[in-house]
């Protein structure tokens, strides 16, 4: 199977070479972990091999992120005005057609690579979305969907609603053929990998990035959970946030 390395020694060797072609991969991490900057280290690097690259961010916008390349010494405005990679903010605070804005921009760039940063905002959004209301409003037009509705807690349906939305989220973005990574924010101390814990059973891969700081020490550690399609060296590595980004020491 073919496969996409992200150009990082040390974890493209535990990948046996990178991740399966068309793969959905979870990048989740704490705050400050460096899933950001992985995701983009992996458009960048691979952008520069001549392979077409989106990220989607609800996050930051695209001088930011451009402006945060610079530290790591990448050249993405060349990248950018040659097309090879595109940056695409969406406010889904203020925009609650952003799950269209979304597919617009995947359909119109056709990438070979995205990523979309992140899962957790998105969620955390997703009854607002027209997209929810939609489903919503198919789901009362029976007498089934109407019956749930006023029985189950509104946190409890809401959270249905959520998880059917990010499924069929999934499914969609999954039909594009692009390979993707996801970013989500972990929660501390659960047994899950992400907040929204149904996407980890909806995905391909799971990549856990930690930091724990012991007095003036911060270890940073990556963990390839899963990946389908691929062997994998598993077990929890040491990672640092260096002058080029992620790197793991040998």
């Amino acid at each position: 199977m073919d496969k996409i390395s992200f150009g990082i020694p040390g974890l493209d060797d535990s990948l046996f070479g990178g991740i399966p072609v068309g793969n959905l991969v979870l990048v989740s991490g704490s705050a400050g972990t460096g899933k950001s900057t992985l995701c983009m280290q992996f458009l960048v690097n691979n952008s520069n091999k001549g392979l077409r690259s989106l990220y989607i961010s609800t996050e930051q916008k695209e001088k930011d992120l451009i402006t945060q390349g610079k530290l790591y010494g990448w050249n993405m405005d060349d990248l950018i005005k040659s097309n090879q990679l595109r940056i695409v903010y969406v406010d889904i605070i203020k925009d609650s057609s952003f799950v269209d804005k979304i597919r617009d921009v995947i359909r119109e760039f056709k990438p070979n690579l995205l990523v979309i940063d992140s899962l957790s905002t998105m969620s955390d959004f997703a009854t607002l979305s027209d997209y929810s209301k939609n489903l919503v409003l198919k789901g009362a037009s029976h007498a089934f969907g109407q019956g749930l509705s006023t029985v189950i807690p509104k946190p409890v349906f809401e959270k249905a609603i959520m998880k059917q939305l990010l499924s069929m989220f999934l499914a969609e973005i999954r039909n594009y053929n692009t390979t993707t990574l996801l970013t989500s924010e972990a929660p501390v101390n659960n047994e899950y990998s992400t907040f929204e814990s149904a996407s980890e059973f909806f995905v391909d891969g799971i990549i856990s990035l930690k930091s724990r700081s012991v007095d003036d020490i911060l270890s940073r550690t990556i963990e390839i959970r899963k990946m389908r399609y691929t062997k994998i060296n598993g077990g929890v590595k040491a990672y640092e946030l260096s002058d080029n980004g992620v790197t793991l020491p040998w």
